[in-house]
């Protein structure tokens, strides 16, 4: 009985410092809303409920998991043992919370004035900087002096609120004896049964609230919210107040630890040197830049399209159109793509990475996957990357247009394409839609809107980058009234793939997207009968199939070609490529004989190199494999010089993840300045 009670109230006791936790966050972001109300002038009423409906959302994750901790060291150790000092404990530990999340948001106010953000990863470059002029500014420009101070105060105060909450009176149990007998206040008796039923309840309870904490009110992914996916709003202002100071620091320790993984943060001059010689570039170069400068040989297109289209398919994977799977028709637009005498594919086409980020970051970069998230770092923002298909298409004289079916503020994206050679950045804020989710506007109403643009500016040179967002959880789409044929799909599906209504609901918006591409590109192609389409995805490996399925069917992606020009014979059935070879690919394909370009490796015309890579991966001749599988893999004789091309490749690509980590962290220069 005595464990029991000291579970109940120790219970109670953490459940008032989830409540006053999650209050304080709610008045600290309230309080930040109204530090700078200026920047809300014409902001929807309803804009700001859903924000601090979403930051209610997330702040949850962020007590529960203060909460938690103070359970561990308290109400379940002393589960174990009836004497811990758990009531101690539970005020220290809260206590200290309080202190550091009261000294977060004064630390924040000032942050944000500076940054136009919440905490970011210039805190971690910040480290590196000059901290004593770092001090002196905070004393002479932001009141460091007074703040500390204040914030120090104010933190005793609420601490002496939280103390006197978890100080009042808690319900506990005694044992029901047979003789009526008057209990104090907030006592109940309960005999064993009873007690044993209370303990049953609650292991079943208790999980099922911790999911729903974790999950943010949701008890699933797709219905979650994260600080990836809680820039929703126009307002930088809105979605910066979504994120609390503890998610803000999570935000910052997840890119910094992209960045810890990276290969070759501490290169030299002489190793980038030698590792621009593996990947066949110029080591005597001044820059990185000039040393995998190339010329274009001839050009493959006689006529250049008036406008280039580039869509980049949300999870849009292959395997739809794969011998096994493609009856389903869950990609027939592709086919008929494929199917054209003006079309030609890569059939082995590696995404970039395992997320959309890295896909973007690859194509507006040109440079390999070496997690660095490019879109946060400060070289992004100095200069353009001349590998990046910004820059390319600019030299090749066409005005570049990015759209995005999500929000501007998603990884700051829009920011990001703008510093990197794009004239127009265009998404879901100016898109009137009536459904979508989370991540942005259907793509339907994307593509509308597009084939509006492109009908008003047809005289125009145009390149279009197109990045969809329907094909991702929460499937909010009703795929059934756009026409998606459930029962036709089910009663064909292989053993592979599940039968159940969520699964048929993924397929749906995989058909969902490319039948609505498919209908964007025939209207285009009305419009501007020139125009060159590139069809193809961020990533893959998001599906899940019943059985384990090979590399290609859940890691590789479409890269489709299709328009007048293109040629049929372009690519051999084994051909492999990556998304850093689309870039020269382009240059090859519409520039002028001896135009200039850079690019770490060939394009896909070259019939010398028929190898590629990614992130984990390696293609050569039409196979796959693992990068760090490469020692251990057991490959039959007559492909023993496969596995020998596959040792080369994976030396190019650790070469290509430390010149990109050099080009990114340190610039473009190789001579590094005594």
């Amino acid at each position: 009985m005595k464990r029991f009670n000291n579970f109940i109230i120790g219970l109670q006791q953490d459940l008032k410092a989830f409540a006053f936790l999650i209050i304080l966050l709610m008045v600290f972001r309230i309080l930040f809303l109204l530090v700078f109300k200026s920047q809300l002038a014409g902001v929807a009423t309803v804009d700001i409920v859903a924000t601090l409906w979403y930051g209610f959302r997330l702040s949850l994750k962020t007590a529960g998991l203060m909460v938690f901790i103070g359970a561990v060291f308290s109400t379940i150790v002393q589960l174990l043992l009836p004497c811990w000092p758990a009531a101690k404990i539970r005020r220290y530990w809260h206590s200290l919370v309080v202190c550091v999340f009261t000294i977060l948001f004064f630390a924040r106010i000032p942050y944000y004035k500076i940054f136009n953000s919440g905490f970011n990863m210039m805190l971690i470059n910040g480290i590196h900087d000059d901290w004593q002029a770092i001090l002196a500014t905070g004393v002479e420009e932001y009141q460091l002096l007074l703040r500390l101070p204040l914030a120090f105060a104010v933190a005793a105060v609420l601490i002496y609120f939280l103390l006197r909450l978890l100080r009042t009176k808690n319900w506990s149990a005694v044992k029901q004896t047979g003789t009526a007998v008057s209990l104090p206040e907030k006592t109940f008796a309960v005999t064993t049964k009873k007690m044993y039923c209370a303990c049953a309840a609650l292991v079943v309870f208790l999980p099922l609230f911790f999911v729903f904490i974790r999950f943010g009110a949701s008890f699933n992914y797709a219905g979650s919210i994260s600080w990836e996916n809680a820039a929703r709003l126009n307002s930088n202002l809105l979605n910066e107040a979504v994120l609390d100071d503890g998610q803000a620091l999570y935000r910052v320790y997840i890119s910094n630890r992209c960045l810890r993984e990276t290969a070759g943060t501490n290169l030299t001059q002489a190793e980038i040197v030698k590792q621009i010689s593996i990947l066949g570039g110029d080591p005597q170069a001044a820059t990185i830049e000039q040393a995998f400068s190339k010329k274009v040989v001839q050009a493959k297109m006689q006529q250049k399209p008036q406008q280039i289209v580039m869509i980049m398919g949300e999870s849009y994977g292959v395997w739809p159109l794969l011998p096994e799977f493609v009856q389903l028709g869950l990609a027939a637009e592709s086919e008929k793509l494929l199917q054209s005498p003006h079309s030609a594919s890569v059939n082995t086409f590696l995404a970039h990475g395992t997320g959309t980020m890295p896909a973007i970051n690859g194509y507006l970069t040109g440079l390999a996957d070496a997690y660095l998230y490019e879109n946060y770092q400060p070289e992004s923002y100095k200069t353009g990357y001349a590998t990046g298909l910004g820059k390319m298409m600019k030299d090749l004289g066409y005005k570049t247009v990015f759209w995005y079916g999500g929000f501007k503020d998603w990884q700051n994206l829009g920011d990001f394409v703008l510093a990197q050679n794009f004239d127009e950045f265009r998404c879901a804020d100016e898109i009137k839609y009536a459904e979508g989710d989370a991540w942005g506007c259907p793509d339907e109403a994307l593509f509308e809107h597009i084939e509006q643009y492109i009908g008003e500016h047809r005289e125009e040179k145009i390149f279009h980058f197109i990045m969809t967002t329907s094909n991702h959880p929460p499937y909010t789409i009703d795929v059934a009234a756009k026409g998606f044929d459930k029962e036709r799909v089910k009663n064909m599906l292989p053993d592979s793939i599940a039968g159940d209504d969520e699964t048929l609901n993924e397929l749906g918006h995989f058909w969902y997207s490319d039948h609505v591409m498919g209908l964007f590109v025939q209207k285009v192609e009305q419009k501007i009968p020139s125009a060159l389409f590139i069809i193809t995805g961020d990533h893959s490996e998001r599906f899940s199939f019943k059985r384990a399925e090979d590399l290609r069917t859940l890691s590789v992606v479409p890269m489709i070609f299709y328009g007048q020009g293109v040629e049929k014979d372009w690519f051999q059935a084994n051909k492999v490529g990556c998304p850093i070879q689309l870039i020269p690919t382009l240059m090859e394909m519409l520039g002028q004989p001896g135009q200039e370009y850079a690019s770490i490796l060939p394009s896909l015309f070259d019939e010398h190199f028929n190898k590629a890579f990614n992130h984990r991966l390696w293609a050569c001749d039409g196979t796959l494999g693992e990068l760090d599988q490469i020692d251990k893999q057991e490959l039959p004789a007559d492909q023993s010089k496969v596995l020998q091309k596959a040792q080369d490749i994976k030396k190019m690509a650790l070469a290509a993840k430390k010149v990109t980590a050099w080009r990114v962290l340190k610039g473009n220069a190789i001579k590094i300045r005594q």
